[in-house]
C-alpha cells in the first residue's frame, strides 16, 4: 500500500550485513525530506516533504503541510520592517494587529498625516490608539479611567462624568458648588424657566409621596399642634371632596356617616353603576365564602352545588323537576312513598305503573338484586334477594278476624274488565334458581318451615289450597310436567281419601281381628292366593287386625 513503512526487499534470506544495513526498512515511495506519522494506532506512515515556506501544521489530529494561516492567534509577535502599506490577506480583508491579535479593520485609504482616523465598529474589536502630533476630534468613545490635564474649553457637551468614590462636587467659584453625597443618582427637571429658593438644610417633601410633616406649626391661619395634626386654633372649612380626588361628591350631615370598627381596611369594588340597599343591622354574606344563613326564604333560586348541613335540615313539600341522584347515600327514617301514585297511609311503599309496552321487554314494578362475595373464611348467614316480615305489634289487644289477617307474602294477579286477547300463562309465585361453578347441596322450590315461639298455633298447613273450580278445563292443586316423586311418606288425614278420577283407592286403614286368623279352604292353591293378598295388604298398611 502506499507511503506504508515496509521492510526492504533482500531475497528469501538475508545476512548478518543485511540485517543490520540502512535500508531494512524503508518506506513506499520514500524521497528527501519526507516525514514519519503514527497515521493510526497500528500503523506508521510517509508524510512527503511540503513545498518551499510551508508550515507544518495539525488538521483533524494528524499533520499536514499549509502555505497560508488561519484561526491562529499570535502572542506578542516580533515583526520585521514592513514595506507594504497594509498587512492584508486580501484587498477587501486588510489585518489591523492590536495587542497581538489580528482583526479584521479597513485602514488601507488612510492618507498619511490626516486629520481623521475612522475606525470601524466591532464588538470583539479593541481600539487602542495614540495620538501625539495632531489635534483630532473623537466621536462615539468611552473614557476608561481618563487623565484630563488642563481644560481650556468653555463646556464639556454630552459627557457623562461618573465617580466611584461617592461624592462628586461641581464648582461655580469657591462658594458655589453642587456637592452630591451617596452612590445615587440626582436628577433635576425643569418644565419652564425655574427660579426655586431651597431651604439652608433638611429634607424635602415630595408632591404625591407618603411622608411625615414634622415641626409644622400653621397653614393659611390655622395653627396645628405639633407631631400629632390636631387643629387647635381655627376651623378646617373645605368644600364637597370630588369623587376625582377620593371624596363621595355629596354633602353629607351628621347622621350620613360610615363609622369603621376594627383595626382593618375596608375595600369597596364597584363593577358598574351600583344602587344598593343595605339592612340596618346585621352581618352580610359573601357569593363564595361558608357562611350560615338563618331565616332566609329563597324565591324562584337556583340551587346547585355541595350542600352541606351543619345541623338538621327540614325540606319543606317540593316538587322535583328532574333527576335525583342519591350518591350511594343513605336515607333514614322515610315517611310514606308513592311512586307513580299518590302515597296512602296505609301503605308504606306504594309503586304504581303503566307501561307503553314492546313486543318482548320485561317489565318490573320493583326489582331488587343484592350480591355476596365471601373469600376469607366460609360464611354462616344468608343472603336474601326479599326479605318481608308482617309482625303484630306487643301492644295488641284484639283479634283480627280475616281468615288470612297476616300474611307474610301477599300476591294478586288481575286482569282487568274490558281486556282482550289470550294470556298464555300466568304465575302467582314463580320461582328459577340459576347455578354457575358452585355446588347447591339442597336447593328447595318452596321451603316452608315449622312456627316457632311460645305463642299457640290450632292449625298449621305447610300449603293450603281453596277449592280450585274456576278452571274450564282441569283445576289441579298439584301440577307438574312429570310424576310426582315424594321424598317422604304421606299421611291421609282421618276421614280423607285417596282417589283416582274421583273414585276411591285408598281410604283409612281397615281394622278387624280375622286379618290374623289361619287361612284353611280346603284348596293350598286357593290358601296360597289368599295369604299373599293378605300380606300385601298387610304390608302396605291398609288393613290390620288391630
Amino acid at each position: 500500500m502506499a507511503n506504508e513503512f515496509v521492510h526492504g526487499t533482500v531475497g528469501v534470506s538475508m545476512t548478518q550485513a543485511e540485517f543490520e544495513a540502512v535500508g531494512l526498512h524503508v518506506l513506499n515511495s520514500q524521497a528527501i525530506g519526507d516525514l514519519i506519522y503514527a497515521s493510526s494506532t497500528t500503523q506508521l506512515s510517509r508524510l512527503g516533504i511540503g513545498a518551499t515556506n510551508a508550515i507544518l501544521t495539525v488538521i483533524g489530529g494528524v499533520p499536514t503541510w499549509q502555505t497560508t494561516l488561519s484561526g491562529l492567534t499570535f502572542v506578542a509577535p516580533t515583526l520585521g520592517v514592513a514595506s507594504a502599506t497594509s498587512l492584508a490577506t486580501s484587498a477587501a480583508i486588510p489585518l489591523l494587529l492590536t495587542q497581538g491579535q489580528l482583526v479584521n479593520i479597513s485602514l488601507t485609504s488612510q492618507t498619511v498625516g490626516a486629520t481623521t482616523l475612522t475606525i470601524p465598529d466591532f464588538a470583539s474589536v479593541i481600539d487602542e490608539f495614540t495620538f501625539k502630533t495632531k489635534a483630532q476630534t473623537m466621536s462615539n468613545k468611552t473614557f476608561v479611567a481618563p487623565v484630563l490635564g488642563a481644560a481650556t474649553a468653555t463646556s464639556i457637551n454630552g459627557l457623562i462624568i461618573t465617580t466611584t468614590a461617592g461624592t462628586l462636587t461641581i464648582a461655580n467659584n469657591a462658594s458655589a458648588a453642587l456637592v452630591t453625597s451617596g452612590n445615587y443618582s440626582i436628577t433635576l427637571t425643569a418644565t419652564a424657566a425655574t427660579n426655586v429658593t431651597l431651604p439652608t438644610t433638611g429634607t424635602l417633601a415630595t408632591l404625591a409621596g407618603a411622608e411625615t410633616f414634622t415641626a409644622k406649626l400653621g397653614y393659611n391661619g390655622l395653627v396645628v399642634t405639633p407631631n400629632t395634626g390636631a387643629i387647635t386654633t381655627g376651623t378646617w372649612t373645605a368644600t364637597v371632596v370630588s369623587p376625582v380626588y377620593g371624596g363621595t361628591g355629596i354633602a353629607n350631615n351628621v347622621a350620613s356617616t360610615i363609622t369603621i370598627t376594627g383595626a382593618y381596611s375596608l375595600g369597596l369594588t364597584l363593577s358598574a353603576a351600583t344602587a344598593l340597599t343595605l339592612p340596618t343591622t346585621g352581618t352580610l354574606a359573601t357569593l363564595a365564602g361558608t357562611e350560615e344563613l338563618d331565616n332566609k326564604t329563597l324565591d324562584s333560586s337556583v340551587l346547585k352545588g355541595t350542600f352541606t348541613a351543619s345541623g338538621t335540615v327540614t325540606l319543606p313539600a317540593i316538587t322535583l323537576g328532574g333527576t335525583v341522584a342519591g350518591g350511594s347515600q343513605t336515607i333514614n327514617s322515610l315517611g310514606d312513598v308513592g311512586i307513580g301514585v299518590v302515597a296512602s297511609s296505609w301503605i308504606r311503599l306504594d309503586v304504581a305503573e303503566t307501561f307503553a309496552m314492546d313486543s318482548s321487554s320485561t317489565y318490573f314494578a320493583i326489582q331488587g338484586v343484592v350480591t355476596g362475595t365471601r373469600i376469607t373464611s366460609d360464611y354462616t348467614g344468608s343472603v336474601r334477594g326479599y326479605n318481608l316480615n308482617a309482625i303484630v305489634g306487643a301492644a295488641n289487644t284484639q283479634n283480627w278476624t280475616d281468615a288470612q289477617a297476616l300474611r307474610g307474602f301477599s300476591s294478586l294477579l288481575v286482569v282487568n274488565a274490558g281486556a282482550t286477547g289470550t294470556i298464555t300463562g300466568a304465575v302467582e309465585f314463580y320461582g328459577l334458581a340459576s347455578v354457575g361453578a358452585m355446588t347447591i347441596t339442597n336447593l328447595y322450590g318452596v321451603y316452608l318451615a315449622n312456627a316457632t315461639g311460645a305463642g299457640a298455633v290450632t292449625n298449621q298447613y305447610g300449603i293450603y289450597f281453596e277449592s280450585l273450580t274456576k278452571g274450564a278445563t282441569l283445576n289441579y292443586m298439584i301440577h307438574g310436567a312429570a310424576d310426582i316423586t315424594f321424598g317422604m311418606g304421606i299421611n291421609i288425614a282421618t276421614g280423607k281419601t285417596y282417589q283416582i278420577a274421583g273414585t276411591q283407592v285408598i281410604g283409612a286403614r281397615v281394622v278387624d281381628a280375622r286379618c290374623d286368623d289361619v287361612i284353611n279352604s280346603g284348596d293350598a292353591t286357593t290358601d296360597g292366593v289368599i295369604d299373599a293378598l293378605r300380606d300385601a295388604m298387610i304390608t302396605h298398611g291398609l288393613i290390620a287386625a288391630a
